[in-house]
């Protein structure tokens, strides 16, 4: 038994599933690792498929250079939408649970850069663009506690269908300028864009996140030592 799946409300069947994964690495000591990983989840309430693969290039000691894109794919049988009252639905205690069909996609790239001057000088950056489009079916009502059987749902439901672009991205250049005393000067910027289209369309959503209004943030940090 699901006692989250409504929100508070009866509890209902949750469906068996099945999982599997697989990982597999190459050396870490090479200067070229590689990693990938896979996921996947099915049963009768949906699916979810998780891949992922991992380069990071260490063609020096003083820098380093990695590499992050995932996809995620969730299809759902029941996302939970909202709540109604209606002391009609004597079968659910006098509310009605909204829920839908519900395929989600997300595709993330995480960056990173490390390079060192040296002892005293380096350099770190970030970046995540992040892209995530849900796309929801016909609205549907729980039919009975203790189940997982929906009957199609007749009132009003808001569209809410969308599509999220955003990215965060980073930099840190840090220099001990005297023995314990330190300075960093940091950049940060943000962008997000929210679209109620549904459909997953990377060259689409990608050009739509770089053409975003950016915010950013310049911070400068000093530490001074006073009895070195």
């Amino acid at each position: 038994m699901d006692d989250r799946l409504t929100r508070g409300g009866p509890a209902a069947e949750r469906p068996r599933s099945l999982a599997s994964g697989i990982s597999v690495s190459s050396d870490p000591r090479k200067p070229l690792v590689g990693s990938f990983a896979a996921f996947h989840q099915f049963g009768a309430g949906g699916s979810s498929s998780q891949y992922s693969l991992n380069m990071t290039l260490k063609p020096a000691p003083n820098w380093e250079l990695s590499l992050r894109p995932s996809f995620a794919r969730d299809i759902l049988e029941a996302q939970y939408l909202q709540r109604v009252s209606d002391p009609s639905a004597t079968a659910t205690y006098g509310a009605r649970y909204v829920f839908a069909d519900l395929d989600q996609r997300t595709f993330v790239i995480e960056t990173r850069l490390n390079y060192t001057f040296s002892p005293l000088l380096s350099l770190q950056m970030y970046a995540q663009p992040f892209i995530a489009a849900a796309d929801f079916g016909s609205p549907k009502e729980l039919a009975a506690p203790r189940t997982f059987e929906f009957r199609p749902y007749s009132g009003a439901v808001p569209d809410r269908d969308f599509n999220l672009r955003s990215l965060r991205g980073n930099a840190v250049l840090r220099w001990e300028w005297r023995p314990g005393s330190t300075m960093f000067l940091a950049w940060q910027q943000t962008r997000e864009d929210f679209r109620p289209i549904g459909d997953f369309g990377l060259s689409r959503d990608l050009d739509a996140l770089f053409t975003t209004p950016a915010d950013n943030i310049l911070l400068l940090k000093v530490t001074y030592w006073l009895n070195p």
